[in-house]
């Protein structure tokens, strides 16, 4: 392709936006922007700009972190910086297959035509207990709680396309909701298998410098060589689903190939 198309998929946390992504990058060959995996990296941007909250934010060790006060926790979150920051990054992007951008911090006002965006909102009590169910507890869970509501409410003052992911939704449901909304965009998708292993392998190094940065921090206690992650197969085949458990420190050149293919 000519020129760079972007699909933008905002939502709280917890609103299933990075599922229905990454799958969406797997079926049809985009290239999958992962915003939980820009953290740290906009994170030291806004520390070089001088912001003072993301500076608070090293201060404290995670034990002293969460137990500050939930206004503080949420500036420290960064929502409004990382917002911009997304939209520099996918503006940099080279041309090629089309961008599935996910994250929470996108908003209306930075993806221009809506009808390359999607909100997915999940009900208030909904949103609690699968939150709860992952293990989200305590000043985390309020946190996570308020970023949502902050979401719900921008993207219900800019009347921006939505879709629900409530009790009666199931994730295959919710992904052919969005690719049905985004049907006009899927087909410039990569079709080259090679290509399509390619932007496997470089979503799945995003996920990687993410445990990596983590582990970089003053504050952070651990190896990242020593993290496991499960990172997609990059056979590049349209169809498979399949993971790879991997530790950090092992990783090489090789492509991964999921067990199940007999490689």
């Amino acid at each position: 392709m000519d020129e760079r198309l972007v699909v933008w998929i905002g939502g709280g946390p917890g609103a299933g936006k990075t599922t229905v992504a990454r799958r969406l990058a797997r079926r049809f060959g985009l290239r999958w922007y992962n915003g939980d995996a820009q953290t740290w990296v906009h994170r030291d941007r806004a520390i070089r700009s001088g912001n003072v909250a993301a500076q608070r934010f090293e201060e404290f060790t995670p034990a002293q972190r969460w137990k500050r006060p939930l206004p503080e926790l949420m500036a420290m979150a960064l929502h409004d910086e990382r917002g911009p920051m997304i939209a520099a990054d996918v503006a940099a992007l080279s041309p090629g297959p089309p961008v599935v951008a996910e994250g929470t911090p996108i908003v209306p006002s930075m993806t221009g035509d809506w009808a390359n965006a999607v909100w997915i909102v999940t009900p208030p009590p909904v949103r609690r207990r699968r939150l709860e169910q992952r293990g989200v507890e305590g000043a985390m869970l309020n946190l996570y709680l308020a970023l949502a509501d902050t979401v719900d409410a921008t993207v219900a003052e800019a009347d921006a396309p939505v879709i629900v992911n409530d009790d009666d939704s199931t994730i295959d449901g919710l992904i052919a909701a969005v690719a049905e909304r985004f049907a006009h965009v899927l087909p410039f998708g990569a079709t080259d298998r090679t290509q399509r292993a390619e932007l496997l392998r470089a979503s799945n190094q995003a996920i990687v410098d993410q445990v990596r940065g983590f582990f970089a921090r003053p504050w952070a206690v651990g190896n990242a060589e020593t993290q496991r992650a499960t990172l997609d197969c990059e056979c590049g085949g349209a169809e498979c689903l399949d993971t790879v458990d991997v530790v950090i420190g092992e990783l090489s050149d090789v492509p991964l190939i999921s067990d199940d293919h007999g490689v």
